[in-house]
């Protein structure tokens, strides 16, 4: 039975249901019953809650509703292809010799994919290249509509494209896995991965997200991860500042396994990162870290929920901020310990930089503990660049400029720090570096 609206949808609302009615017949696995039933549902739940608002909690702080108040309109594809020999984000990576997974304007393109072969045992692959696999749809399927929120279900919708990606039990995948989404013209785009990692493997996975075209890009993700399987994961946000990107993640984490993942978000007029974990076996360890650069207008939002529901795990989150400009940074985190996850050893922080007296920074950093035997804390500061240090540089001859720039520099590089994967804390360290320069340059021109 079709939901009924309780409240009246504005023009983007009803321009994003539009779009699906027009596009469901297009959209991979069209034919499958199972899979076009949860897309139902997900659209239903759209139509009948609309865009997430300041009313909601875990959007008090981000109006999704009133701020994305109509869509781009569709711009035409540029015909050029892309260099990406000459695309930061691109080289960033190449030291790591991956395996690359291209996407354009929310679409495949195989002839700029490739690179180091997977090895056996590993399935790498598009949502759009033909029938979805059987793995992959129970994956898709075993999250339905309503788990998160309206933006979760309106990708669940419209999953145009995404990687799927399957690590063999025992297997390690050897070479990274880069997924490279570029948007090069306006319009809106919607990308769904599915990451399955099974018993003891091992994978090390990179996203990155640029170019220069002004859209709305959902993109999410749903992970897997076996009994003592390795996962390391990061993530880079770098898309056009006119541009929205909304990425919510959910993660299950087996026993006796390792997932760390980092988030450095560097773009986007207005972005949000949702992560949602859960420590789902024993003893496992768990990091959800990340750092983000915000300037100009922008509006950046972290918001994340690790669940602890088995005994004698370990999770980690760590964020640094940058707020500059008018910009405003938001991070809401939450670990909860369900009953009977004893022995869970939890901590959060989040540090924030403001970088002028007109940026500003909200933190709600949160505990919910229902299990005796643990230890959980959390922290959050907001504040200026040190007086004392910023004089102790300048007292030895270094000018005000680049002393700012040396204690930016530290603040991010101990953020950084949280990667566990060498090369992966090398390539984002590149990419912190150059977004740094680039605003000395302003700095320099203004």
């Amino acid at each position: 039975m079709k939901v009924q609206p309780i409240f009246s949808a504005n023009e983007t609302e009803r321009a994003l249901a539009a779009a699906y009615g027009a596009a469901a017949g297009r959209l991979p696995g069209a034919g499958d019953e199972r899979l076009a039933a949860l897309r139902e549902r997900s659209i239903a739940r759209f139509e009948a809650t609309g865009l997430p608002h300041r009313r909601l909690e875990t959007w008090k702080y981000t109006d999704l509703r009133g701020i994305l108040r109509e869509l781009p309109e569709q711009g035409a594809v540029p015909s050029d292809r892309p260099d990406l020999a000459e695309l930061p984000l691109a080289r960033a990576f190449a030291a790591l010799t991956p395996h690359w997974l291209v996407f354009v304007d929310g679409r495949f393109r195989p002839e700029l994919s490739g690179g180091a072969a997977p090895g056996a045992g590993v399935t790498v692959r598009a949502l759009s290249d033909g029938a979805v696999p059987d793995w992959a749809l129970a994956e898709l399927t075993r999250t339905d509509a309503g788990e998160i929120d309206a933006v979760f279900d309106l990708n669940t919708a419209l999953m145009a494209d995404g990687a799927l990606i399957h690590v063999g039990e025992g297997v390690d995948a050897g070479a990274p896995i880069a997924i490279l989404h570029l948007g090069e013209s306006a319009g809106t785009r919607h990308l769904r991965h599915v990451v399955v990692v099974e018993e003891g493997a091992r994978l090390a996975l990179a996203e990155a997200y640029g170019g220069p075209g002004a859209g709305l890009v959902t993109a999410s993700a749903l992970w897997r991860i076996g009994d003592g399987a390795t996962v390391d994961h990061v993530k880079v946000q770098a898309i056009a500042s006119g541009a929205t990107h909304l990425a919510p993640q959910l993660g299950a984490v087996g026993a006796h396994a390792r997932f760390s993942t980092f988030t450095l978000s560097l773009g986007a007029g207005l972005a949000r990162e949702e992560r949602r974990v859960t420590c789902a076996g024993e003893a496992s360890t768990v990091s959800v870290s990340g750092a983000y650069f915000l300037d100009g207008k922008a509006h950046g939002d972290t918001t994340l929920v690790v669940t602890h529901t088995a005994p004698g795990c370990t999770s980690r989150e760590r964020f640094k901020g940058l707020v500059g400009d008018h910009a405003r940074g938001v991070f809401q985190g939450a670990v909860i310990v369900e009953r009977g996850a004893g022995k869970t050893d939890a901590r959060q922080s989040v540090d924030a930089l403001l970088l002028s007296d007109d940026a500003r920074h909200d933190a709600k950093p949160e505990l919910e503990i229902y299990a005796d035997d643990v230890q959980c804390g959390h922290g959050a500061t907001t504040g200026e660049l040190d007086r004392n240090a910023l004089f102790y540089l300048r007292a030895r001859g270094i000018a005000k400029p680049e002393a700012e720039r040396l204690l930016i520099a530290a603040f991010l590089d101990d953020g950084l720090s949280a990667v566990e994967h060498d090369g992966f804390r090398a390539a984002l360290g590149a990419l912190a570096a150059a977004r740094l320069a680039a605003r000395d340059r302003g700095a320099s021109d203004a």
